[in-house]
């Protein structure tokens, strides 16, 4: 199969360019792997459709086509699902070429990326706090300044404040919380690595062990019905990475409207919770189908089977699979404590009119030592909404950092989700590679070309 050719890559003005004047990020749902997860969502789409109303399934497809992307043909087995990427075998000698292309590549421009990385940073804060909160807290900062600034000298409302009041109703909460979110999506990174290492450790189990049939040792995988046994363990395996892209990609259905309850609130949390379950319904018959499949290879005495201490292992792993993917489910459909982020917003919110008194106070000193008042209720105004904007920002990632795989979120806290597809396209990668080199055994390895 010829090497699929990719588009030719902007240039680094041009990247820069983009990313100064629009924001424009490679996006989440771009890559090759999610592209070819994509085709293999709508072989789930009869599924949904038999089990859920019709309006549901509606609601789900909307769902589905805006966080996942457009669906395109179906494809459910391990090697078709992605077989339009699968790259040619690589000379022995080419991480060496791409190796000096990069150092070259780094001697041309000195000093780009510590550039690129400053603009990056810059671009990153500004994408966090552009949010309607944001901007709604700036209005009342205003008006709060103006007001307290104008009239509140007059009416003995300008003293100053202690700012350690910010600090530990504030600050301090919101970065603890943010603390907390990243320690849930580090936890939840290492339960997706569990998982996808077992299931390696399966996939290659099946394919390296061996069992004693008719006085013979055969590999576990010679055993099966070639070609319809293959096919049927690759249709398992790839159906098990894709539905766990297609769960994780669900948009969480626990948010603050759904609380309230009116406009709809309560329909689209029923429609988000049924299309979450359905997916880890999915997710958990491909588990109960791999615990069927171990018992195909300890059967009873006169057939092939495994000893006992490997068919215990293949238990095992099963077992540390399905604990670890419930654990992530607690960790997908959990949040932050609702009156927590509540309160958090409210009083950055309010937070400008509690503060007035400080900001007129800045107005009255600069009267008080014969400066422009103008002036002076220009930077009281700036201060406030600078202040303002800080505190805003923390809210925003802390609610952004909510969901560690959420695939489409505001602000910057994209850059920070799991990859869910990425890891398990690595993944399906490596099982590839085990089939593969399976029945060279170690004499591959001693060969000398």
């Amino acid at each position: 199969m010829p090497m699929q050719t990719s588009p030719p890559r902007p240039s680094p003005c041009r990247r820069l360019i983009n990313a100064c004047y629009s924001g424009r990020q490679p996006g989440p749902l771009e890559s090759p792997a999610m592209a070819s997860y994509n085709r293999f969502l709508s072989g789930h789409a009869i599924h949904l459709r038999q089990s859920l109303p019709v309006s549901e399934v509606e609601r789900c497809e909307v769902e589905l086509s805006g966080s996942m992307g457009k669906r395109t043909a179906a494809a459910s087995s391990l090697l078709s699902l992605h077989e339009s990427f699968l790259p040619e075998a690589a000379p022995s000698d080419d991480f060496e070429t791409l190796q000096s292309r990069v150092e070259a590549a780094r001697c041309k421009v000195p000093g780009c990326g510590t550039v690129l990385n400053l603009v990056a940073a810059f671009n990153l804060a500004f994408r966090a706090l552009l949010s309607f909160d944001s901007v709604l807290g700036c209005v009342i900062a205003v008006a709060s300044v103006i007001l307290y600034g104008r009239g509140g000298a007059s009416v003995g409302l300008s003293f100053g404040l202690d700012w350690n009041l910010v600090s530990m109703a504030v600050i301090f909460p919101i970065s603890q919380c943010i603390g907390w979110s990243f320690g849930r999506r580090e936890m939840a990174l290492s339960l997706l690595s569990t998982v996808m290492s077992l299931v390696t450790r399966l996939w290659s189990a099946v394919h390296t062990w061996k069992v004693k049939d008719g006085g013979e040792w055969r590999r576990m995988s010679e055993l099966l019905e070639p070609p319809a046994g293959r096919e049927q363990l690759h249709d398992l395996f790839g159906r098990l990475l894709s539905t766990l892209v297609a769960y994780f990609a669900v948009p969480r259905y626990m948010r603050l409207r759904h609380v309230m309850r009116l406009y709809g609130a309560a329909e689209d949390q029923a429609r988000r919770h049924a299309l979450a379950n359905e997916f880890k319904l999915l997710v958990d018959g491909s588990l109960s189908q791999l615990q069927a499949r171990r018992g195909r290879y300890a059967g009873p005495p006169g057939r092939a089977r495994l000893p006992g201490g490997e068919a215990h292992r293949l238990d095992s792993y099963i077992s540390q699979i399905g604990i670890a993917w419930e654990q992530l489910t607690a960790i997908k459909e959990s949040a932050a404590p609702q009156v927590f982020r509540a309160f958090s917003r409210v009083y950055v919110l309010i937070m400008p009119v509690l503060y007035g008194p400080y900001y007129a106070s800045i107005v009255e000193e600069a009267e008080q030592s014969g400066d422009d008042p103008d002036r002076a209720l220009l930077f009281a105004i700036l201060f406030a909404c600078a202040v303002q904007l800080a505190s805003a920002g923390l809210v925003n990632l802390m609610i952004a950092l909510e969901d560690p795989f959420a695939q489409k979120t505001r602000f910057a806290g994209n850059f920070d989700r799991i990859r869910v597809s990425e890891i398990a396209e690595a993944t399906r990668r490596h099982l590839l590679l085990v089939e593969q080199q399976a029945p060279d055994g170690w004499v591959t390895a001693s060969r000398q070309p």
